[in-house]
């Protein structure tokens, strides 16, 4: 959902999706219509059955904000579990900031200086974004600290939702 919100989503993205998940044993009729396109096809075509296969299958469609929010949490687990490096999750971070801004996001603000406190340092001793940092060493220091303090806001947040 967050690459739709963004608008970046590559359409063969969704129909792979849909191959897996009838691979998987899900079955709606949607879902078997967007497993089975083939080029060339719509952008029109493809939202329309994705946005019918995830009501049919019972995916829960969550708001652009929610989509966007989840997807970060989904790559900050990713980072902790080793499976993304901390220059990927801070460039993937930084441009999930700019797409972002105008939706009621948690902040990435922290995530997008750190990306480009590393970027200074990598050409100095110094960095413009973020003087009090002293090296790259730091910055990551500092990485695991905000990434912690974003997870705990974040389920906070969707924890108090939960209740209401």
């Amino acid at each position: 959902q967050a690459f739709k919100v963004l608008k970046r989503a590559n359409l063969q993205l969704f129909i792979d999706w849909a191959l897996q998940e009838v691979s998987n044993g899900k079955y709606s009729s949607s879902l078997i219509q967007l497993a089975a396109l083939t080029p060339p096809y719509t952008p029109f075509d493809v939202n329309d059955l994705l946005n019918n296969t995830l009501t049919e299958i019972g995916v829960k469609i969550l708001s652009d904000s929610d989509a966007i929010n989840a997807f970060v949490y989904e790559l900050l687990g990713k980072y902790d579990n080793e499976e993304i490096d901390s220059e990927s999750l801070l460039h993937l971070l930084n441009d999930l900031h700019i797409d972002s801004l105008g939706l009621r996001v948690l902040s990435l603000t922290d995530f997008y200086l750190l990306n480009w406190t590393i970027k200074d340092f990598e050409y100095g001793n110094i960095s413009t974004h973020s003087p009090e940092i002293k090296g790259v060493d730091e910055v990551y220091s500092i990485l695991q600290k905000k990434i912690n303090e974003w997870k705990f806001e974040y389920q906070t947040l969707f924890s108090n939702e939960s209740r209401e």
